[in-house]
């Protein structure tokens, strides 16, 4: 019997047996299983994990692997609430779901920054091959504007030499003409037939014909 000075525990409420019966089933993993009898050793059953005291005590993230803890509000709950219901747990809990969502936060973050590096990389790729086939372009043009150059210089000289040979060849005919015209005045007394248009029309005196046929056709 229960002492009226004593408060029955918790565990004693699940059972209908005294005291010396949940000693009977206290070491037993299978009052793990439907009931709320063991309190001692829940985390060394619970895949592994720590209990909140040691959660809180270590490191919080090694329970990031493992598996949701009931609270209060769970009914038919396999463990005790009140081990996982404590408001440090609910705080380590908060804390294992901010640092997941930072990690996929940052995750996202490098994904974005990995793409945007890609694109830089691309862009630099494309400008970089611009700039060639511009820089190539430009050497191209710029070798016909030589051979253009070189071109013109050329003919300017040719040209100039041609305007010289005119020259030359005009000053040479301007002399004969007026050789051919001492000719025909000292021949006038001689009763000449060739006329200054019979010359012009290319008949030139000959010094060697007789008088008579004193102009021909050349």
């Amino acid at each position: 019997m229960t002492s009226p000075f004593e408060q029955p525990s918790p565990h004693q409420s699940s059972f209908e047996g005294a005291s010396e019966d949940f000693h009977l089933f206290e070491n037993s993993p299978s009052t793990l299983a439907g009931n709320n009898v063991q309190y001692h050793d829940v985390s060394s059953h619970y895949f592994g994990c720590p209990t909140p005291h040691q959660l809180f005590m270590n490191d919080w993230q090694a329970f990031t692997e493992c598996p949701p803890i009931f609270d209060d509000s769970s009914p038919g709950s396999e463990y005790p609430p009140s081990e996982y219901s404590t408001p440090s747990f609910h705080k380590i809990q908060q804390s294992r779901k901010n640092a997941q969502a930072r990690a996929q936060s940052s995750s996202s973050t490098e994904r974005r920054r990995e793409q945007n590096r890609s694109s830089q990389r691309a862009f630099r790729d494309r400008e970089k091959s611009l700039r060639e086939g511009l820089r190539a372009r430009v050497e191209e043009l710029e070798k016909i504007q030589k051979e253009i150059s070189s071109s013109y210089d050329t003919m300017k000289a040719e040209l100039s030499t041609a305007r010289e040979v005119i020259e030359r060849l005009q000053k040479e005919k301007e002399g004969l003409e007026k050789k051919c015209d001492a000719m025909f005045m000292s021949k006038t007394a001689q009763t000449c037939s060739c006329s200054r248009s019979q010359r012009q029309a290319g008949q030139f005196y000959d010094p060697n014909l007789d008088l008579s046929d004193f102009c021909r056709t050349m």
